[in-house]
């Protein structure tokens, strides 16, 4: 079965010229393509049997791109094993049993003779164990895989976990070499799928280190389980291969079926679940618990009834094509057994098909069934391929001859791997090879160079206040200094100005005393402030407000609060800051007013200055008008 469903894909996808829709343009079709087509199965393990790897293997020897959505057969692929192996060597170099596998895997890919003179002569294979040097030339090679080992532990806490395996890649060349394996182009692609789980892993919360990392795979290893792939839609290249389960709610424009001896149910219920007494009976070791043998028939017919569910929904993905695995001689039980009646045609009907040669079908034989048993039944007794109305319903079925499909095909070289490997006796196809590289990496330097160099420079007021104070206060020359009277002690610090401002950017500028209280102890709790600071910070906006130049603004034609404002610098530089008060008394000039709760404003007074006067080229420049300063100590 896994040789025909593949061989049909194939013929599907390149041979049948057959067309589909797609979800994003429903009136257009399109040749059918890998990705179009979904093999679904009613499971993927079978009592620790991988289902499904056969069928990925006769679809890697057919070069069909795949896509195996949370499947147990990524863990056993070579090179998903080279990667877990070389990635524990680099966590763990005195593990010398890790260090040899991934040094004899396919990565490095060093001989045992190799391998076993550098060990008989230095005793170990831990990359930090000294050697004498030089070494003979039989055993440089180990030597330099070992140093590369050493590189890769020391720095691979300090540089992202897909880069230590990229970098690993690099060094030796694995591209190249993974590219001719018979199924180079999905080994190469498995390899990247680890280096996307790496960033995944990176970039979540709970991710800890590099050694993490490989404990996870390692772990995933041992429980025969792939990460977490996100469902595939119909832009995804590749043949879609998952269980029913997880095609619920999809739709592909061709479904295959597998998995044909798959039963329905099991022959006897597994289990028994009862809510209302929270009772969960179980087979164990072949025994079951009372519970669950008085209520057997019941659990069989609901383990019946989620099996026709599960039918409905595998027989209704597919939008304009289902391929159905039959037994062309007799019917045949298991999970699609219920699809018998509407896929074969009466028993008097099945040698006399409604077409034997259907619409876009080759020329059929006269047997669907392409080997048989020496007891098997006769010929004469198989369905005729060609195009049949079944026993049940008035659509029509096409029975196909399996002896149109190459269903013995011999693994060849991937990546159109035998041009690659044509001999180059001129030296021509290598050298326009590595002048077309030497080109791109041209291309890519000055790429990268261009990205280096900013786009945008963004300063805020302050911070370009505190370092470069001269830019600023070249715009300052109309600002003076006014205070609101102070309590003779009070709390100082960065919280304590923060509460007094938050608490000034809150209240209304006629606010009375409650809603000045009200106003402190929200914002105290927002900070974590203590009544002391609550208080003092109440009674420092009670006296601000107070004060004439808050009467002025209260009083003026435009007034803005926590105002943002923006002003580009000759040298490109933006400027960005937000102004605690602006305002314009008559409509003709600006004030910019900036608090401070500063004991002492004298030490950063420069500072100040510099910022304010960057607020006030923005207001000139927005405005067209004068403007002028005020720092208001509260």
């Amino acid at each position: 079965l896994p040789k025909a469903i593949a061989a049909f894909a194939k013929w599907l996808a390149v041979e049948s010229g057959w067309t589909v829709t797609e979800r994003e343009a429903p009136d257009r079709r399109v040749p059918i393509q890998p990705r179009h087509i979904c093999v679904l199965f009613r499971r993927l393990n079978s009592w620790g049997r991988d289902v499904t790897r056969d069928y990925l293997r006769e679809l890697e020897a057919r070069h069909l791109p795949h896509v195996l959505v949370k499947g147990g057969s990524f863990n056993q692929r070579e090179e998903v094993e080279a990667v877990r192996n070389l990635l524990g060597a680099i966590e763990r170099p005195d593990d010398e049993l890790l260090v040899f596998a991934a040094m004899r895997g396919s990565f490095i890919a060093l001989s045992d003779s190799a391998l076993l003179e550098y060990r008989d002569r230095f005793k170990s294979l831990n990359p930090f164990r000294p050697r004498p040097e030089p070494m003979p030339p039989s055993m440089q090679e180990v030597g330099r895989a070992l140093d590369l080992l050493r590189e890769l532990h020391r720095g691979r806490n300090r540089r992202p976990i897909a880069e230590t395996l990229a970098l690993a890649m690099n060094r030796t060349r694995a591209h190249a070499g993974i590219a001719i394996w018979p199924t180079g182009e999905q080994a190469l692609a498995n390899i990247l799928r680890i280096m996307d789980q790496a960033r995944r892993y990176e970039a979540r919360s709970g991710a800890t280190s590099f050694r993490g990392f490989v404990d996870m795979l390692e772990d995933r290893a041992e429980r025969d389980e792939a990460s977490e792939v996100p469902l595939v839609e119909e832009g995804t290249e590749g043949i879609r291969i998952m269980t029913v389960h997880r095609a619920k709610g999809l739709e592909f424009p061709v479904v295959i079926l597998a998995d044909l001896t798959c039963n329905e149910t099991r022959a006897d219920a597994a289990r028994y679940i009862d809510p209302g007494r929270r009772l969960a009976a179980m087979q164990l070791a072949g025994c079951a618990p009372l519970d669950l043998t008085e209520h057997a028939d019941d659990e069989h017919r609901r383990d019946e009834e989620e099996a026709i569910r599960l039918l409905y929904v595998a027989t209704t993905r597919a939008r304009d094509l289902i391929v159905v695995p039959v037994v062309g001689d007799e019917r045949y039980g298991g999970w699609l057994a219920r699809l018998n009646e509407v896929v074969y045609p009466n028993d008097m009907e099945r040698r006399s098909p409604l077409e034997i040669k259907p619409a876009g079908c080759p020329e059929f034989g006269d047997d669907s069934v392409l080997e048989r048993l020496p007891r098997s039944p006769a010929k004469m007794k198989a369905v005729a391929p060609g195009s049949h109305r079944p026993e049940r319903g008035e659509h029509r079925v096409v029975w196909w001859d399996p002896s149109k499909l190459v269903t013995e095909i011999e693994e060849s070289m991937g990546l159109r791997q035998d041009k690659l490997l044509q001999a180059d006796e001129k030296k021509e196809r290598s050298r326009r090879g590595i002048e077309a590289n030497t080109k791109w990496q041209e291309r890519r330097r000055a790429a990268l160079e261009a990205g280096t160099t900013p786009l945008l420079k963004i300063e805020t007021a302050t911070e370009l206040a505190e370092k470069e104070p001269v830019i600023g206060l070249q715009f300052a020359d109309n600002i003076r200094v006014e205070g609101v009277p102070r309590a003779a002690k009070r709390p100082s610090g960065q919280r304590f100005g923060t509460l007094v401002h938050a608490t000034m950017t809150r209240v209304a500028f006629d606010a009375n005393d409650d809603a000045i209280a009200a106003a402190a102890a929200s914002e105290g709790r927002i900070l974590g402030a203590t009544a002391e600071e609550v208080e003092a910070a109440r009674e420092a906006v009670t006296r601000a407000l107070q004060s004439p130049l808050i009467a002025e603004a209260r009083a003026a034609r435009h007034v803005m609060r926590e105002f943002p404002l923006l002003v580009r610098l000759d040298d490109g530089t933006t400027v960005e800051g937000i102004a605690d008060l602006l305002y314009s008394p008559r409509g003709d000039e600006w004030i910019v007013v900036d608090f401070k709760t500063d004991y002492d404003i004298a030490s950063r007074l420069e500072a100040y200055r510099a910022q304010l006067g960057l607020y006030l080229k923005s207001v000139r420049e927005a405005t067209g008008q004068p403007a002028s300063g005020i720092l208001l100590r509260i």
